[in-house]
């Protein structure tokens, strides 16, 4: 998000004296004035597949709370790293609000030309900072990006912003992206101006109680610096303020307290500040927050309605709601009535960074908006099923992409959107977004419709070339005309008109040709048919065109049939190029001299002559055409000499009334040989066709090309008494090629978000990256976390008890044998049965109040046996140095069957002692065992037998355990 950083002056100068030299008037300084900035794009990638603005108006307006509990499986094993204990090495928070529907890998490499060593070792959420970019109306905007992480977060997992509930705020994913313009700029380009910035301001608390306590009143004076930037000294003009609004007992008090010392002072009670958190919908995605906030405020002035805080239902205590002139809603409630939308935004950072913005609706500044929603409202009649009448013409919907995977993707994108019966487009707002206001990229496709359902089958795709098409034409001789042709282009080309109408004209007053072709019969008649059939033009290497009397060309053409040889007769009632037309080559000659006088021929362009058949080195006169009228037409030389020149045209247009250019074109370049194989070739009309469907496929073939090419005046869009287009600002996302993952990630941190068993109170975690086959254990062990060790004592030191050794040997073998099954998906093992040997304690381990202490486990296989045994050992770490405190052996019994015990085990005792003569007695030799360690009842010491019974506790351990210490 762009800010002004005079705010921080503006706080200096508040707090610290002027220093001036000795005598001097200080000058004052002019104000300050920002110029206002447009909001001309936005994008969103949000919780509660808020995965566009209009995506996240709609799940604001429904009151949506985005669920925190279901976290996706590509970000990590949520079930062992949240217990709900808030115990060390867990999650707060029962999870975290995250983006759906994506994968972390996915990016667009070669779209941004990245290669494949440089986006596999990015940080993914540049990966999405790039792509999201791309969003808001297809331009590269400013982007912020969080992600969800550990900290102080909602025990609830929820926002309760303004509600007695506050506990912190739920961490969440979100990518943002908001595309700037000054206003002047943005008004002069036509821009679509979702929204107005008149000022903003940051600062910082300065010092304060802790690093995590908030000052009101320099968020006060962030805002007062906003409005002063904007030059705003009327602060009851503002209906809607924004807040950071994280849920938190301390911080929302004192945000409103903050803001009522600005707002609430010359305010009428009747009339509150409307407030509200974007927080309380879709969490704190920290860094990418502060644009949530602004892509709500701006969209609350677009539609007029600002959305409820979902989880404000008991307002809390500590805020003074009525004091401070503000009111808060659960539920959405329309705009109060101003003179205009204004509102305002705040947005803080831990560390005690404050922003304000204050925006104001784009009809304060423009009186007709340039864009619009191609959505309507939910107001969906279903009687009303009739087909939209179709339109008088076809448009010609352009789409490009980087690939034709994502070009696909487009296409699709967009026929399901406008398949949508919600949303209500025309059809020149759709052209001219898709052709005006997109990136033209290097895959490109165009579909030529009178319709917003489009057909798949019509889209025609292709890849443009390095470099802008050189465009080459090649105009269509006698014999293509047709009836009609060019009717069609009246209907949609004004311009068409009044040339067509010239043309007809001039045609009219031409003498009637009959007299011309008697002349040729009877010259014919007089001479021999070699004198009378000449060659009259050289069309390709496979291709002649003959000229003379029809009846000698009959009999040319009987002979060449007799020959199995492709020969016709051309519509045409002269015989042009030969001698025949030499009768009337003075008058052609008298007639058009004055129409060439003076003229030259264009720099930029080449002419090739099919008269030489070569380039011309000077300009066409009048007997250049007397002698193209009488003489062959050597078109395969002039066509060969262009397409192997040096400045020779990738792309040629045959401008005629049908192609009956295209044979003789290929077979040239057949002739001249792969060199121009690449060379494209299109008729500006063909043969009984809607004209305007020929010339706009012609189009949309130069934009596949890369030609740049006016589409919009080739839709003629806003001519002819049409209105003019608008920006249709809520069509498909980009549709990326995420077909490659580019992804790096060592094993440790596979293990850590992937990690099989949760945090053990004794043995902790497998050590990350270490193997299942010989793993290693670490814990950091802490007495607050455990405060029943501290029952368990020699004398008045706490000993780690030695049934905890043996504890954390069954949790690692338990946790070594489960590993393989999970891993691959099976079931779980049955219960087991565990056996323990030669066991042996070296060192005993003292415990200190507020000292850590750490432990390492390692497990060994033992071989010989069959790998059934491992050998296991306890260390702890003294200084640096890693100190034995336990070792043994211990195997895994599985499917081993209950053993049956003895009736006269399980009853009652015959010589019952009570359990806490025995406690007395151990505590007489300095065995302090506290009350978490008291659990015999009875025993008995009967025949060298030892027996007794334990308490069973009910209750849930914080760790599982299989041999409770």
């Amino acid at each position: 998000m762009v800010v002004n950083h005079s705010g921080s002056e503006n706080y200096a100068d508040l707090t610290a004296p002027t220093e001036t030299m000795p005598g001097v008037q200080p000058r004052a300084r002019p104000p300050y004035r920002q110029e206002p900035i447009a909001v001309v794009g936005m994008a969103c990638r949000l919780p509660g597949e808020s995965n566009t603005p209009k995506a996240l108006w709609d799940f604001l307006m429904r009151g949506g709370i985005a669920d925190c509990t279901q976290v996706p499986k590509s970000r990590f094993n949520r079930s062992t790293h949240y217990d709900g204990s808030t115990k060390p090495k867990t999650m707060r928070s029962p999870g975290g609000l995250f983006l759906e529907n994506i994968d972390v890998p996915d990016f667009d490499a070669a779209f941004f030309a990245t290669s494949h060593v440089d986006a596999t070792t990015m940080d993914p959420q540049q990966h999405y900072d790039y792509m999201q970019a791309r969003d808001p109306d297809d331009r590269p905007p400013s982007v912020t990006i969080g992600g969800a992480m550990k900290g102080a977060a909602s025990l609830s997992g929820k926002c309760h912003t303004f509600d007695v509930k506050a506990d912190g705020y739920i961490k969440a994913e979100g990518v943002n992206a908001v595309y700037l313009k000054r206003l002047s700029d943005a008004v002069r380009d036509g821009d679509p101006i979702r929204a107005v910035i008149r000022g903003t301001s940051t600062n910082i608390d300065g010092r304060t109680p802790g690093i995590a306590s908030p000052s009101a009143e320099a968020q006060a004076l962030a805002i007062r610096a906003a409005y002063a930037n904007a030059g705003i000294s009327d602060f009851n003009d503002t209906s809607s303020l924004e807040f950071h609004g994280t849920g938190t007992q301390v911080g929302d008090p004192t945000e409103v307290t903050g803001a009522a010392s600005v707002f609430a002072p010359s305010r009428d009670p009747k009339k509150p500040l409307y407030i509200g958190s974007v927080k309380s919908n879709i969490g704190h995605s920290e860094p990418a927050a502060g644009i949530s906030g602004l892509l709500k405020a701006i969209l609350s002035i677009e539609n007029g309605m600002i959305p409820g805080n979902p989880t404000f239902i008991h307002p809390n205590p500590k805020i003074d709601f009525v004091g401070s002139k503000v009111s808060v809603s659960r539920l959405a409630r329309p705009w109060p009535k101003a003179p205009f939308k204004r509102a305002s935004v705040n947005s803080f950072g831990y560390g005690g960074s404050n922003a304000h913005v204050v925006l104001e609706g784009a009809g304060s500044f423009v009186k007709t908006l340039c864009h619009l929603s191609s959505v309507v409202p939910d107001t969906y009649d279903f009687f009303d099923m009739e087909e939209q009448p179709a339109p008088s013409r076809p448009y010609i919907f352009v789409l490009s992409a980087n690939d034709d995977e994502s070009l696909q993707a487009n296409f699709s994108r967009l026929s399901s959107h406008l398949l949508n019966p919600k949303v209500k487009a025309e059809l020149s707002d759709l052209a001219y977004t898709l052709s005006e206001r997109r990136s033209r990229l290097f895959s490109r496709g165009y579909i030529v419709t009178s319709s917003t359902r489009l057909d798949a089958a019509k889209f025609v795709r292709g890849k443009r070339s390095t470099d802008p098409p050189k465009i080459g034409f090649v105009f269509t001789g006698q014999g293509a005309q047709w009836s009609q042709m060019g009717h069609d282009l009246m209907r949609t080309f004004p311009s068409a008109k009044p040339l067509l109408q010239s043309l007809d004209d001039s045609l009219q007053g031409l003498p009637d040709p009959q007299k011309w072709r008697l002349l040729a019969e009877f010259l014919a008649y007089t001479e021999g048919l070699e004198d009378l059939v000449t060659i009259a033009c050289f069309n390709s290497p496979q291709s002649i065109s003959l000229s003379g009397p029809v009846t000698a060309l009959e009999q040319v053409r009987a002979r060449l049939s007799a020959d199995k040889k492709f020969v016709r007769m051309l519509q045409v009632n002269l015989a042009y190029h030969s001698k025949f037309m030499d009768a009337i080559g003075e008058d052609y000659l008298t007639l058009l001299s004055p129409q060439l006088t003076g003229k030259k021929a264009g720099k930029d362009m080449s002419m090739f002559s099919s008269v030489a058949g070569k380039k011309m080195e000077s300009s066409a006169d009048a007997e250049y055409w007397r002698s193209n009228m009488v003489n062959a037409v050597h078109f395969d030389g002039a066509v060969t000499e262009m397409l192997t020149g040096d400045d020779s045209p990738d792309f040629l247009i045959e401008v005629g009334p049908s192609g009956a250019l295209s044979g003789p074109i290929n077979q040239i370049k057949a002739a001249i040989g792969d060199d121009v194989t690449h060379v494209q070739y299109a008729a500006a009309l063909s043969r009984g066709r809607d004209a305007i469907l020929s010339i706009y496929d012609l189009a949309g073939k130069l934009f596949v090309a890369g030609s740049p090419i006016d589409l919009a005046a080739v839709n003629q869009l806003g001519r002819n008494g049409e209105k003019k287009p608008s920006v249709l600002i809520d069509l498909p996302n980009y549709g990326w090629n995420h077909s490659t993952k580019y992804w790096y990630e060592n094993d440790a941190s596979k293990d850590w978000r992937y990690r099989l068993f949760p945090h053990h109170d004794f043995l902790g975690s497998k050590v990350l990256g270490a193997s299942w086959n010989e793993p290693s254990f670490r814990k950091k062990l802490l007495l607050e976390d455990l405060p029943w060790l501290k029952d368990h004592k020699m004398g008045t030191d706490i000993i780690f008890p030695a049934s905890g050794f043996i504890s954390m040997a069954v949790e690692a073998i338990r946790q070594k044998s489960k590993a393989p099954t999970i891993l691959e998906g099976k079931p779980e093992n049955k219960s087991s049965a565990y056996r323990v040997r030669n066991m042996t304690f070296s060192r005993a381990l003292v415990l200190e109040e507020k000292k850590e202490q750490k432990f390492m486990l390692t497990l060994v296989p033992k071989t010989g046996n069959g790998n059934t045994w491992h050998s296991y050992k306890v260390s702890s770490l003294v200084g640096d140095v890693w100190q034995e405190n336990s070792r043994g052996l211990i195997k895994i019994e599985e499917g081993e069957e209950e053993r049956l015990l003895s009736s006269d085990i399980l009853g009652p005792l015959k010589f019952p002692i009570d359990g806490s003569l025995w406690y007395k007695a151990m505590n007489d030799v300095d065995y302090g065992f506290g009350p978490a360690f008291q659990k015999q009842i009875q025993i008995e010491c009967v025949s060298n037998k030892r027996i007794s019974r334990s308490i069973v506790s009910l209750q849930e351990p914080e760790s599982a355990y299989q041999q409770s210490p």
